[in-house]
C-alpha cells in the first residue's frame, strides 16, 4: 500500500485525543502532512507537537497546495459540509468527524460530491472499530443469546461548567447538546449491532447550572427496532460514574444476557469487558487496548481508498437522520416514525 499523505482541517482536541494517536499507529499508510486551522496559537501549537511544517489559516490554500491525499475533517458540525465539499471537488479522499453535517441537505450534497467526483466520504464512526464492540457484533450474529429483546446503552461524563465554553455547547456550532455531541455514535452501533430503528420517542433537558437552557446536557431516547426488540439510550455530560463505567452496554436475549463494561477510550490503562452471562455459564472478555479503534477505523479508511470500495456516508447521513427524529420527539412529546 502506498502512503497516503493526510491534511487535517481543524486543531481539534479530538486531534489529539484520538486520531493524532491512530495516525501514530499507522506510518506505513498515512504521512500526516499539514494542519488547517484560523486559529494561528493552535496551528503552531499542533505544528510543533507533531512535527508539521506544513500550516494553513484556510482551506482554499491547503488545496491549491496540493491535488493529492487525503483530508480529515475535524471542525465544529458547522463547517463539515462546506470544507468536505471543497475537498471532494478538488479530487481528494474525506474522513469527516461526526455528526455529518447540521441538516439532511447539507449531507444529501455532501454525498452528491463524492459520487460526483468518484471520491471516498468516510465518517468517523470510530466505536464500530474497536475490539470490544467487534466482540459483540461477532456473539450476536452467531446467535449466542439468541433473538435480541432489548438493548441499553449508558453513556455518563463527569463534564464541569467549564464545558460550556466549547462549540458543543452552541447550538448554530453543533447542532444541539448531547445528542449532537455523542448519540450519533450509538445510534450507529445500535443499527450496526441490532438492525434498522423505525421509531423513536426522547426527553433531554438542560443541567440546573446551565448558562444555555436550550442545550441538552441529558437525555433519555426509547426505541423501536424492525427486528421487533426495543432500546434505551442514556447520556449526558453532567453526571458522574466509576471511570470504568463511564459507557455500559447491555444485550438481553432469549438464551442471555451481554454485558459491556467499557473505559471512554482515551482513559489510558482502561481495561475494556465483554460478559455473557447465560443459565449454564458466564464467560468474559477483555481488550486492554481501547485507542486500538481509531487506528482501525484509519486502515479502514487508507482500505477503501485504494479499493475504491464503499463508505459510510450512507450511514452518517441516516445516523443525522435519526438525531434529528429525537430532537422533534423531544420538542412534540411523541413517538416519531423514522422510515
Amino acid at each position: 500500500m502506498k502512503v497516503i499523505p493526510l491534511d487535517v482541517v481543524g486543531c481539534s482536541d479530538i486531534f489529539l485525543r484520538a486520531h493524532g494517536a491512530g495516525i501514530e499507529r499507522l506510518p506505513n499508510h498515512f504521512k500526516l502532512r499539514s494542519f488547517t486551522d484560523t486559529n494561528k496559537d493552535k496551528l503552531a501549537e499542533f505544528g510543533k507537537k507533531f512535527h508539521v511544517a506544513e500550516l494553513y489559516n484556510s482551506v482554499e490554500d491547503m488545496l491549491k497546495a496540493h491535488s493529492d491525499g487525503a483530508v480529515l475533517v475535524s471542525t465544529p458540525t458547522s463547517s463539515h459540509a462546506e470544507i468536505s465539499i471543497a475537498a471532494l471537488n478538488a479530487g481528494r479522499d474525506v474522513l469527516c468527524e461526526k455528526p455529518m453535517a447540521m441538516t439532511l441537505e447539507e449531507a444529501d450534497n455532501m454525498i452528491a460530491a463524492a459520487k460526483k467526483n468518484n471520491r471516498i466520504l468516510q465518517l468517523c464512526f470510530m466505536s464500530r472499530y474497536a475490539p470490544c464492540w467487534l466482540k459483540i457484533k461477532e456473539l450476536l450474529d452467531s446467535g449466542e443469546i439468541g433473538r435480541v429483546m432489548s438493548v441499553s446503552m449508558t453513556q455518563y461524563w463527569a463534564g464541569s461548567p467549564a464545558l460550556y465554553k466549547n462549540w458543543r455547547t452552541e447550538v448554530a456550532a453543533s447542532g444541539g447538546g448531547i445528542i449532537a455531541d455523542s448519540a450519533v455514535h450509538w445510534l450507529d452501533i445500535l443499527r450496526y449491532l441490532n438492525g434498522e430503528i423505525n421509531s423513536v420517542a426522547a426527553a433531554g433537558i438542560s443541567a440546573f447550572d446551565s448558562p444555555f437552557q436550550n442545550v441538552d446536557d441529558s437525555a433519555l431516547v426509547l426505541f423501536k427496532f424492525d427486528n421487533g426488540s426495543i432500546g434505551l439510550l442514556r447520556n449526558s455530560w453532567r453526571h458522574r460514574r466509576p471511570e470504568n463505567e463511564a459507557e455500559t452496554f447491555e444485550v438481553y436475549g432469549e438464551k442471555g444476557t451481554i454485558l459491556g463494561r467499557l473505559h471512554t477510550p482515551w482513559v489510558n490503562g482502561g481495561v475494556q469487558s465483554v460478559r455473557v452471562v447465560k443459565a449454564d455459564k458466564t464467560v468474559e472478555y477483555n481488550f486492554s487496548d481501547p485507542m486500538k479503534r481509531f487506528a482501525n477505523q484509519l486502515e479502514v479508511f487508507a482500505d477503501l481508498i485504494e479499493s475504491r470500495g464503499a463508505d459510510s456516508s450512507s450511514d452518517g447521513r441516516r445516523a443525522l437522520e435519526l438525531q434529528l427524529a429525537i430532537y422533534e420527539a423531544m420538542e412534540k412529546e411523541i413517538w416519531v416514525k423514522t422510515k
